[in-house]
């Protein structure tokens, strides 16, 4: 929208400013017409899909259904709304987005989160902080008038004046400082707050917090045996959600529990609805009537496309909304008989990887347990089947695709295999060492010149597969005391990278002439503790990424290396970093910013500090379009970003006809010999080399034996300059 207004304005002012210079109307209505396309596109558009998030409380504040979701921040929505709007006025660091409570207090809604405990006043008002990242907010409670408490890691603390002023309020609790306060709630017919402690126990004050008192865990259990999910007021009565035994109420006289019903799984969330309980729990949403016994039984069992563990319940109306920790929110009528999904506009997870294989994108949140792909650049996207959704704490490490065969490595359920895009996927972990739990624990992978797989382990081991479908171990391996991070392949070599995982440290960048067969430890500043975070190859260079130590170049395969830090922050850390078409894009993961290099340079260039620019997790560059994995939720993407190159190019040329089967490059500035030139496909990699060392203005290309496609061409002069041409074979 604001790129149609510029454009309008901008003819307009041409307009204006051709009456009084007399120059060519058609002129310049041709500079706005070329050039402003240009200027338009060169900015970040945000993706509308994978739109999924994970609410972990829901609440009813000023006419509005609110979410608070673990890495999103908070988002609201009504009935008459189809989409989630985020609403985060005032949580301005990624540490307040990540929300662990959400309530309503004598009026004002509060968010309990990483970063602190924030209060908004209205729905429209910013949200204004109470408690600064010090104190992270694990639960926020009343204590009846004025009085507020926060439950944080080791410590409450209460406030007698809304939040203005706080003090330590743990009289009475364990002194050793090792608990959480997962759970706390007001009993405003009492004045009594229970608040439990995980692992350590339940305890409750009967004077606004001044003082706690141990009481009685629920059914007699021990605290480190069974755990208390939920504390809840609902119609006058106080709950405990307990796993694994059930649903208990609390008897305030007697001061005892009784259990009202026994549940499957983890209760963290319980309404009344049409004189039933109705709650959320691992395994779905669960229903028990007042006036039965027994169980409950299952409403909503998580199924393919929904909950791998449902969180959070809350009524509006004739409307039950359900959230949960993968599909953002759905919706029930009362009768528990009409389903809907209501999941738009809310991403609240950060992207961890994004990859491609020329036609599909992958991408992977951190806080989700689906891989989702797309074949219109986000747009809209599926979900990878047979990938163990509902396993917990599973994350997308790594990637090899091409078009014909896409492996997924993850931190916990191994390797899957996919022969068709994501449509299906095989688990792929013959030979690989598992856990009672059958975990695994691989970390990277990459593709040999001999054609077959390369997997690295978490505990320095190197596996090779031939078959795709059983891995065999390799000898020479590393010390147990590193991590392999990444492994790519740079001419006839391939490479490792390491992070430490004990002290002393060994090296951190290795080395294979043989796929991987044996590997030797390669010469560099990486012996003294210093990790290798990110790896890459960019056809000239193997670059390699440390843990706050910067970035090293070797242009000898490892033999030699040269640190390149210009235009980069002191101690950064970059855990991606990747290379297409000759240029390097390095995400730093203090700042989340993303900067770029190109082959030969030793200056990087930051994409992402102008104002508005989203905050990068990771990146990746397909068919013109250069795209960013958000931190911050949400994946953003660049048309075009070739042509944006171009316009910054030290060697002036003119590259024609343009598309073409055969092509010349006019060169028409001085340059320095020798002259590198190099094509690449849309993938990275060079199909065309040659290095010429004598004087040319004119360059002729053929594209031979090339296929159709968009290719780019790189020129590169001794001292470092370079031009960069996008072009369209025929």
């Amino acid at each position: 929208m604001y790129g149609k207004i510029f454009l309008v304005i901008s003819i307009f002012y041409l307009y204006f400013y051709d009456t009084k210079t007399n120059l060519p109307m058609k002129k310049l209505l041709l500079i706005a017409l070329f050039v402003l396309p240009k200027m338009l596109l060169a900015q970040w558009q945000e993706c509308p899909s994978p739109s999924q998030g994970s609410i972990i409380h829901l609440a009813t504040f000023d006419n509005y259904i609110w979410a608070g979701t673990t890495d999103g921040g908070v988002y609201r929505t009504t009935n008459l709304l189809p989409n989630w709007q985020p609403q985060n006025t005032g949580l301005s660091t990624t540490f307040d987005k990540q929300i662990f409570s959400l309530k309503v207090i004598n009026g004002a809604l509060y968010a309990g989160c990483r970063g602190g405990l924030y209060k908004k006043t209205s729905a429209n008002a910013s949200w204004t902080q109470l408690l600064d990242i010090y104190y992270p907010a694990t639960e926020v409670c009343s204590g009846g008038g004025n009085v507020l408490l926060t439950g944080m890691y080791g410590a409450i603390r209460r406030s007698t004046d809304g939040g203005l002023t706080w003090q330590d309020s743990n009289t009475g609790l364990p002194t050793s400082g090792v608990f959480t306060v997962d759970n706390m709630e007001f009993d405003p017919s009492t004045g009594e707050i229970l608040a439990s402690l995980n692992g350590i126990g339940l305890y409750h004050s009967t004077n606004q917090g001044q003082s706690w008192s141990l009481i009685n865990y629920p059914g007699g259990f021990s605290p480190t045996s069974v755990f208390i999910t939920m504390l809840k007021m609902v119609n006058n009565v106080l709950y405990a959600g307990v796993e694994p035994q059930g649903l208990f109420s609390w008897n305030t006289i007697t001061g005892s529990w009784q259990l009202v019903a026994q549940a499957s799984g983890r209760i963290t969330d319980m309404i009344i609805v049409n004189n039933k309980y109705l709650t959320t729990t691992s395994y779905g949403i669960q229903m028990f009537p007042m006036l039965g016994s027994g169980m409950f039984t299952t409403v909503v069992a998580n199924a393919s496309g929904f909950l791998p563990g449902s969180l959070s319940l809350e009524q509006s109306g004739n409307q039950i909304y359900i959230g949960g920790m993968n599909e953002c929110a759905l919706m029930i009528d009362t009768a528990l008989q009409a389903y809907s999904f209501k999941k738009e506009g809310m991403k609240s997870s950060p992207i961890n990887i994004l990859s491609g294989d020329g036609t599909y994108l992958l991408t992977h949140a951190d806080k989700q347990h689906y891989v989702h792909t797309s074949s219109d650049e986000f747009t809209s996207t599926s979900t990878v089947q047979d990938l163990d959704p509902y396993y917990l704490y599973d994350n997308v490490c790594d990637v090899s695709l091409t078009p014909q065969k896409w492996y997924i490595v993850r931190t916990a359920r191994g390797v899957v295999v996919s022969n068709d895009h994501g449509q299906t996927a095989v688990k792929a972990n013959s030979g690989l060492p598992a856990s009672t739990f059958q975990t695994y624990n691989v970390a990277s992978i990459c593709s040999s010149n001999a054609g077959y797989m390369i997997l690295g382990s978490r505990d320095g081991k190197f596996y090779r597969s031939v078959n795709d479908t059983t891995w065999t171990i390799l000898s020479d391996l590393l010390s147990s005391t590193e991590r392999i991070d990444k492994i790519v392949r740079a001419g006839n070599y391939l490479f490792a990278g390491t992070q430490n995982v004990i002290l002393p440290s060994a090296a951190h960048v290795y080395r294979s002439s043989d796929n991987g067969q044996t590997w030797q430890v390669m010469p560099g500043p990486f012996q003294n503790g210093m990790s290798v975070y990110g790896l890459t190859y960019d056809g000239n260079r193997v670059i390699a990424a440390g843990g706050g130590y910067g970035v090293w170049a070797s242009s000898d395969f490892g033999q030699t290396w040269q640190t390149i830090n210009n235009g980069l922050p002191p101690s950064s850390v970059f855990r991606s970093i990747k290379s297409f078409n000759g240029i390097t894009y390095a995400v730093e993961r203090i700042t989340n910013k993303m900067y770029r290099i190109n082959t030969s340079d030793t200056n990087w260039t930051c994409i992402t500090c102008s104002a508005g620019s989203p905050t990068a997790s990771d990146v990746f560059f397909q068919n013109g379009t250069l795209l960013l994995g958000s931190v911050d939720n949400g994946i953003y993407k660049w048309p075009n970003y070739i042509t944006g190159i171009e316009e910054q190019q030290n060697i002036s040329s003119v590259l024609y006809p343009n598309p073409s089967k055969n092509c010349q490059i006019d060169l028409t500035n001085d340059y320095a010999l020798p002259l590198s030139v190099k094509v690449y496909d849309l993938q990275g990699k060079t199909v065309y080399s040659e290095t010429i060392n004598d004087y040319r203005k004119t360059i002729y290309l053929n594209a031979g034996a090339f296929n159709a496609g968009v290719y780019s061409v790189q020129l590169t002069d001794k001292t470092g300059n370079f031009c960069q041409k996008k072009w369209i074979v025929e």
